[in-house]
């Protein structure tokens, strides 16, 4: 027996799922948030002070990248995806 999955209503429901995170950072999800989570995934607690902390609020990040990245001098950074924003709004100044 095969399973249809309707792609624009499993994608409707991941949005509406994200817009409520979004909206009330602070509700009962299925997931950690906020920014106990984004220390535990390795951010560094002086980079995210520099963070707004309704973007932290909201996070719900999976993990922490920045590490994986040489010298980010003059970079430019493209980020798919951003979710809260922490990732947008916050660029390391030097690696972890």
């Amino acid at each position: 027996m095969s399973t249809q999955v309707d792609r624009a209503e499993l994608e409707g429901k991941v949005q509406a799922m994200y817009r409520d995170v979004a909206q009330n950072p602070h509700g009962e999800f299925h997931f950690e948030m906020g920014r106990a989570l984004a220390e535990r995934l390795g951010y560094r607690p002086s980079d995210l002070d520099r963070v707004p902390a309704e973007a932290i609020d909201s996070f719900a990040g999976v993990g922490y990248y920045f590490h994986l990245l040489g010298d980010m001098d003059g970079a430019r950074v493209l980020d798919l995806g951003s979710g809260s924003g922490v990732a947008r709004v916050w660029t390391p100044s030097s690696p972890a």
